[in-house]
């Protein structure tokens, strides 16, 4: 139970805002929660559908609004569509949520002008975004092996490996024959991680030398090898690639996510433990003051159990951020990892006060697991059994957050009265 949560608290680390970009940046002229207004303005204007699934709450789409989508091309792309953003949690956007069955934010879908879904993408770079919006405007104007790959790229999103594997082996001679293009790096990254084709690996790599992929596919290519020196050959270098990337600032969009692979390469380099990874790699994120790096920090310390440290700079977050719940969050979990209880409770506590409608139920489940670990479990449980009666009467719920939570809610409630009774 107690793992359960740590994995859920420390994906709500990731639920606030990030810095906007700058107002001269060009951005894409999105329709906001406005389905209907966005198909009447496609058919009226003879254009595709460009539609992106997202939430307030969630970073990966802020941090995709901050660097991928003010892309220039991306930009002059967009101008080829009707763009409409949907927040997922909104009623008003309930059968655009429900017609495209969207199970993860951030989404973007290409659609025609009545909405017919010609293909979709989540969690873009802007090479894969550029791509999906290329290959709609083109999808019959080019040649074969061209729509091949894009064929291949469309049945990887929607989980057909056996059918990209195929499109793309008949793409890859044409791609091979111009080397170093995003489409060849795709085809190759697909058939080291789906296929295991070493060879593939391999190439990638050596037409590769600087690629922001490059540490997955060294992380891969240490995962299928035999040998453990195989294995710690590959996992160094790809501990030298995140180093080099993060000194030269290559990739700075990547920076979080190049931290974040760390911990996984930690055993063994370096005589460093993985606790000492998480301090190492906390230190980085604290030499940033935005937002996001500062949450990173707190929990990178906090999973590298330098309470003493996570606690002062969640109290400093929620100093310089007094209305923003995350850092309240992570100052509840520092306390519990701790021990200390009670001072978890009551943040948390003041978390469920500050935060927005859509999250309080999550929020509420956490509260009843500190109470419970807390040697409340009685009360824990009553909070719970409130809060399902409350939510099974609740017609205006969101579409998905409080219906985990309420999942969530009765199978822990399963257990407790178990252990109670």
């Amino acid at each position: 139970m107690k793992r359960v949560f740590f994995f859920l608290l420390f994906l709500s680390v990731f639920s606030c805002k990030i810095s906007t970009p700058s107002p001269s940046m060009e951005s894409i002229a999105w329709i906001e929660d406005q389905w209907e207004e966005a198909l009447h303005a496609a058919k009226t204007e003879k254009k595709l559908l460009l539609i992106e699934f997202s939430a307030p709450w969630c970073i990966y789409c802020n941090i995709t609004e901050a660097t991928v989508l003010h892309h220039p091309e991306l930009v002059e792309l967009s101008k080829q569509f009707v763009a409409v953003r949907l927040d997922v949690d909104k009623g008003v956007n309930r059968p655009a949520v429900q017609r495209y069955k969207e199970t993860g934010i951030p989404l973007f879908i290409v659609a025609d002008s009545n909405g017919a879904e010609f293909s979709r993408l989540s969690d873009p770079s802007v090479e894969s975004l550029k791509n999906l919006m290329l290959s709609s405007l083109s999808s019959g104007k080019l040649s074969s092996p061209i729509l091949a790959f894009y064929h291949g790229l469309k049945a990887e999103m929607d989980g057909k490996t056996e059918e990209a594997g195929k499109q793309y082996k008949q793409a890859k001679p044409h791609y091979q024959r111009q080397a170093f293009s995003w489409e060849l790096a795709s085809i190759l990254r697909f058939q080291l991680e789906q296929e295991e084709n070493i060879g593939a690996g391999k190439e990638f790599l050596k037409l590769f030398p600087v690629e922001r992929g490059r540490p997955y596919v060294l992380m891969q290519m240490a995962k299928i090898q035999e040998t453990d020196f195989a294995k710690n050959y590959y996992r160094q270098q790809a501990w030298n690639t995140i180093e080099s990337y993060l000194k030269e600032k290559r990739f700075p969009s990547d920076e979080l996510v190049y931290l974040s692979l760390k911990p996984n390469l930690s055993e063994n380099l370096g005589g460093k433990t993985e606790r000492e990874v998480y301090q190492e790699i906390a230190r980085v994120a604290e030499k940033n003051p935005e937002k996001p790096h500062r949450m990173r920090a707190v929990s990178w310390n906090i999973r590298g159990k330098d309470f003493t440290r996570a606690i002062r700079l969640a109290q400093n977050g929620i100093r310089d951020y007094p209305e923003e719940y995350t850092f309240h969050e992570l100052l509840a979990w520092a306390y519990a990892e701790q021990g200390d209880f009670q001072q978890a409770v009551e943040m948390q506590k003041q978390v469920i006060v500050l935060a927005g409608e859509t999250a309080k139920p999550k929020m509420t489940v956490g509260l009843a697991e500190y109470m419970a670990q807390g040697g409340h479990l009685p009360e824990a449980i009553a909070l719970l059994e409130n809060f399902v009666a409350t939510l099974k009467g609740n017609d205006s719920k969101s579409i998905r957050r409080e219906s985990n939570a309420f999942k969530n809610a009765e199978k822990i409630l399963k257990e407790w009265r178990e252990i109670f009774l």
